[in-house]
């Protein structure tokens, strides 16, 4: 589990202003991604479901992710991003 908590850090730590992820995860120019935020939200939100990851270390992470996410989707369930 130490190499998914690692995972989970490094990840969060890429996250954007607005909790996506970026296409070239360290370079703060290329596009928000929103399919790859989404795959890592899902991993983290099961991985702290199922006691893996501390909610009280990553749950920030996870909500802003979830927040940028959620901002994508538009009234007709079009996503954008």
């Amino acid at each position: 589990m130490a190499a998914l908590e690692e995972h989970a850090e490094g990840l969060c730590a890429y996250q954007s202003d607005d909790g996506r992820l970026r296409e070239v995860i360290n370079e703060t120019v290329s596009f928000k991604e929103t399919s790859s935020t989404a795959m890592a939200t899902w991993a983290i939100a099961t991985a702290i479901e199922k006691g893996h990851l501390p909610a009280a270390k990553f749950g920030p992470c996870l909500e802003r992710a979830w927040e940028g996410l959620a901002s994508t989707v538009g009234a007709g369930g079009n996503v954008s991003g």
